[in-house]
């Protein structure tokens, strides 16, 4: 179960929230107030990474560390001041920051122990579980997959799941049973970036407690706070990646994800009618007539195209190892709240001939929408911080 994090003892805090996506940084210093249904963002910013034609995880990797340093920077000389003058004295105690796909993955592993005779579930038992699903977690295929393109960093592990004969329980201690289930939840991200922030963290705040975690468990926790999950689907769509979570006994069990993002649909419609890469990201808003008016019927249908191949990936993604779309129906989409009704378009069309028609929840506009701020990925991670439901493991130098 995921551990509790912050002081609750006192009714306002302060705190500094990251989110680190696949193709930006964006930082918040966020009044928590426990009387209130949402804290107060007092200031925020949100650096964009350069965008090229083509993705190089390197280069990418590369320019988030730039982005996230000069976060801090912008933090030091001006969130700072600010907070001072809007509340004078207040401590900032803690950083919580959120990492996506590319930088980031979970990784989800499951150990069981049956036997013919009873045995005694003891917190020793747990452990050893634990930490089996631990070692056994960076030998996973995906992990590999990763770790060829990136050094690897563990910033969060929780057990999210204990299963005595069948039955999920909190209290396992000192059961007799047959069989016993763990599901194991460890947050893998780029180490190098990792660094980055620790060492940014150590120069502008080095009295502040460091929280890290992957955005899909903030994501997660965040929508769990402000509404009753028992099984759904959770999607993610950032700039260049698009990711999945399946949620099933309200808790998380599978995550994954696909290189294709927000940035993928920008690309194509460059290719075909030269706008430039902000005008092509156009092509998801509501207004999309202003780019597709002037041009012709022929590249009106390549554009067409562009929405396929997208679809194409997200099926791809959506899709078990059996071959069949076999989700949750339920569906939480969070992406740029400009951008909701075309990936929720998406999601409909790809679902369409399910026997379970899907509900779609775009996130932003749902839960947030009077929000003082548009960054759908600031205000879920600082989300997680009002509630102090982030893992409580401390990141440390």
């Amino acid at each position: 179960m995921f551990g509790i994090g912050g002081d609750k003892t006192k009714e306002v805090s302060y705190g500094v929230v990251i989110d680190i996506g696949s193709g930006s940084v964006g930082i918040a210093i966020v009044k928590s107030n426990s009387k209130n249904k949402y804290g107060d963002i007092i200031w925020s910013l949100r650096e964009w990474a350069p965008v090229h034609k083509t993705i190089d995880r390197t280069r990418l990797q590369n320019n988030l560390k730039t982005a996230t340093f000069n976060c801090f920077l912008a933090l030091e000389n001006e969130g700072l001041k600010i907070l001072q003058k809007t509340s004078p004295g207040a401590k900032i105690k803690t950083i919580l920051a959120s990492i996506s796909a590319l930088a980031a993955f979970t990784i989800y592993k499951s150990i069981t122990i049956e036997k013919d005779k009873p045995f005694l579930v003891t917190k020793k038992l747990i452990k050893k579980m634990e930490e089996d699903a631990m070692t056994e977690s960076v030998k996973m295929p995906e992990a590999s997959q990763v770790e060829t393109e990136m050094a690897l960093k563990a910033i969060a592990n929780s057990t999210t799941l204990i299963k005595l004969n069948g039955y999920t329980v909190e209290d396992y201690e000192n059961k007799k049973v047959q069989k016993v289930e763990l599901t194991h939840t460890s947050c893998l991200a780029h180490r190098e970036l990792v660094e980055v922030i620790v060492e940014a963290k150590e120069k502008v705040l080095p009295a502040a407690k460091l929280h890290m975690q992957s955005f899909v468990t903030s994501y997660f926790q965040a929508i769990r706070s402000l509404t009753p999950v028992s099984r759904a689907t959770f999607l993610d769509v950032t700039a260049e990646a698009t990711e999945l979570s399946i949620v099933d006994e309200k808790e998380m069990i599978y995550t994954s994800h696909a290189p294709v993002g927000a940035n993928f649909i920008a690309r194509g419609v460059n290719a075909i009618i030269g706008t430039s890469f902000n005008e092509s990201l156009g092509f998801m808003r509501d207004n999309q007539v202003n780019l597709t008016n002037r041009i012709s019927p022929e590249k009106g249908a390549m554009l067409e195209g562009v929405k396929v191949n997208y679809e194409n990936k997200l099926t791809e993604l959506l899709t078990g190892q059996d071959g069949k779309l076999d989700i949750p129906p339920t569906i939480y989409l969070h992406c740029d709240r400009n951008y909701e009704k075309f990936f929720q378009t998406r999601i409909e069309k790809i679902l369409s001939t399910n026997a379970s028609k899907p509900t779609v929840f775009p996130v932003t506009s749902k839960f947030f929408p009077e929000s003082s701020i548009e960054d759908s990925g600031i205000l879920l991670t600082a989300h997680v911080f009002h509630k102090k439901t982030y893992c409580e493991e401390e990141i440390v130098s």
